[in-house]
């Protein structure tokens, strides 16, 4: 499967940022999936501007085949915290998702920025590889015993449990030419389940990007 996202953002000097993004699947009917729309704001916390909060407010639009699809979260605060020098930063994430039901997540990241040929006034190739932790909950069915009358028709309960939910390794490499950012990257996923019965499989995918920064002023 392949998937096509486009993102536009307006970025205000103040910290203040708003924009959308769509998702558009190979797999999926309809394939235009999900619309975003986002609204935060940025501030540096210290002096060197190396410490930074962030809090935002976020709308989804999902376009079902049907009206009997459930969608049980359609907004999502967010707030986070990222820490950073030349070399090395770390980043921590909340998520607060609501609408038919609340949900919650947590993603701690480390990352770091390795420059390798520097070229032009601005430019610069480099790596920038990253490993994050998507921590949250599961649903887990669990058997409060066997029927006598019918095995099959067992009382279960479900109750929701929290915990390490998936590792990510993503290795890009980028190209920064002034206002163009041009990046390759490739991601390998290590999922874990919280209900013992269950195992997921070692994913991975490549992805390409494109940006690029138009200045306002």
């Amino acid at each position: 499967m392949y998937s096509l996202n486009g993102n536009l953002y307006m970025f205000h000097s103040g910290g203040l940022y708003f924009g959308a993004s769509g998702s558009w699947y190979s797999d999926l009917d309809p394939g235009y999936n999900s619309t975003l729309v986002t609204a935060g704001i940025r501030k540096p916390l210290n002096k060197k501007k190396n410490l930074s909060l962030r809090a935002s407010y976020s709308r989804f639009f999902f376009n079902t085949a049907d009206s009997a699809t459930e969608i049980v979260f359609n907004n999502n605060l967010g707030a986070g915290l990222l820490l950073r020098n030349n070399f090395i930063g770390g980043r921590l994430s909340f998520n607060l998702l609501f609408g038919k039901e609340i949900g919650m997540n947590l993603t701690p990241s480390i990352f770091s920025n390795i420059t390798l040929v520097r070229f032009g006034g601005f430019g610069k190739f480099f790596l920038a590889p990253e490993l994050s932790l998507f921590i949250g909950s599961e649903t887990i069915e669990y058997e409060n015993g066997s029927s006598i009358i019918d095995p099959l028709d067992s009382p279960s309960s479900v109750t929701k449990k929290y915990g390490l939910l998936n590792t990510q390794v993503y290795i890009p490499v980028s190209v920064y030419a002034g206002n163009f950012d041009i990046e390759f990257g490739y991601s390998v996923n290590f999922p874990m389940a919280q209900d013992k019965i269950f195992t997921y499989p070692v994913s991975s995918f490549f992805s390409f990007s494109i940006g690029y920064l138009l200045p306002l002023n």
